[in-house]
């Protein structure tokens, strides 16, 4: 069976200097993992939401505006040689910044989980692995870490879906 990964990577200030060094090293372990049948996401979270996108050949980090991304947009890659190569030097080029807005960065993960879903031709196994040091800014509009688990987990509860989670 195939995976789809999408990583979800805290790239907030408090992740600067040595986590942010260790999440680049701990992705290129998990990228050159992948198999070619399997396919990957990434979104990057500080005060804002960005997911690896491709339109037209070019890709690049796109911005959520107002909970809302643009559609239409290649968000799901395989790990083909090529996009592994692509997405490790992406997640080379993070840098650490700006607040800590995990919950929205999760349901971003869980809405391309469910759009897949819709389209999905073959049965796929899904994985969140979010890597975070856990520093929350965003306490208004995000829960403590295990409550974003438990909301991860109860409306997908049907897809079977596992996730991995990973403090730095």
């Amino acid at each position: 069976m195939s995976n789809h990964v999408i990583f979800v990577l805290d790239t907030s200030g408090s992740m600067s200097g040595k986590k942010i060094h260790q999440t680049k090293n701990a992705m290129k372990t998990i990228l050159s993992e992948l198999r070619e049948q399997d396919s990957l996401t990434i979104i990057d979270f500080d005060d804002n939401i960005e997911v690896w996108t491709e339109s037209d050949g070019v890709r690049w980090m796109e911005s959520q505006v107002n909970g809302q991304m643009e559609t239409g947009r290649k968000q799901v890659f395989q790990a083909t040689r090529r996009n592994i190569a692509d997405a490790i030097a992406q997640v080379e080029s993070l840098e650490a910044d700006g607040g800590t807005n995990i919950n929205d960065a999760l349901m971003k993960a869980l809405s391309i989980i469910s759009e897949i879903r819709k389209q999905e031709t073959a049965e796929q196994q899904y994985m969140i692995i979010f890597l975070t040091d856990g520093h929350v800014s965003y306490n208004r509009y995000c829960p403590p870490l295990y409550l974003s688990l438990i909301h991860i987990s109860e409306p997908t509860r049907r897809y079977a879906i596992s996730y991995a989670v990973f403090c730095l």
